[in-house]
């Protein structure tokens, strides 16, 4: 069922903190790090995280799953009703795509390679929806990006959520809302020498794990 929009919003130790939490105990400091990483790449830092949807994931069968719109990507992203479920997600897609041993190993050049294997922006040399060829640059790109955050990451103790972000949003309906209230914004990731700029493309799909789906 489609839901309405809603932007959730964390600080960087909040959402380390779920992660970890999603993670579990035995989880190694640097699996925290790349995962939160990747998830911070996808949403500009916790700030345009809408429904608790820490990847960006999409759902399997709009029909049997709380979906919401982004902006104007007609992709069906997921909607969750609380943090810890949203952060479960993105870390059940990485089990599920066999990306979750490098970032419990702490192997950022694995987990690259392992994304590019997997066609994660799409296959090199071979055109995406949006018309790009993808390349090996996209991917370098893109492990920059997560590299640069696992840097700014790392001084970032994990905290717990204030009790009114545990016990989570309620989904809404969709009909009924304003085309404000629908319209969310997509990311994006521009990386070099450590820099990562966001924006959302006109027309343009976003790369990211919305594009992919999980089981």
């Amino acid at each position: 069922m489609q839901v309405q929009f809603v932007r959730t919003k964390l600080t960087a130790a909040q959402a380390l903190g779920v992660i970890q939490q999603a993670l579990g105990q035995n989880a190694s400091d640097a699996a925290l790090r790349m995962v939160g990483a990747q998830s911070s790449v996808e949403t500009a830092g916790w700030q345009l995280m809408a429904n608790w949807n820490f990847g960006n994931i999409t759902v399997h069968d709009p029909n049997t799953s709380n979906w919401m719109y982004q902006g104007s990507n007609p992709r069906h992203f997921a909607a969750y009703p609380d943090p810890l479920t949203g952060a479960s997600a993105m870390i059940r897609w990485l089990s599920n795509t066999g990306l979750l041993p490098y970032a419990l190993a702490g192997d950022l050049d694995g987990y690259a390679i392992k994304l590019a294997k997997a066609g994660y922006l799409g296959y090199i040399g071979l055109t995406d929806a949006s018309g790009h060829t993808v390349t090996q640059t996209d991917y370098d790109q893109y492990k920059a990006g997560i590299a640069a955050q696992m840097a700014k990451l790392a001084g970032v103790s994990p905290v717990s959520l204030p009790d009114n972000l545990v016990s989570g949003i309620q989904s809404i309906p969709a009909a009924g809302m304003t085309t404000a209230q629908a319209v969310g914004v997509g990311a994006f990731i521009v990386a070099s020498a450590g820099t990562i700029a966001y924006l959302m493309p006109a027309r343009k799909p976003v790369r990211r794990i919305g594009r992919r789906r999980f089981a």
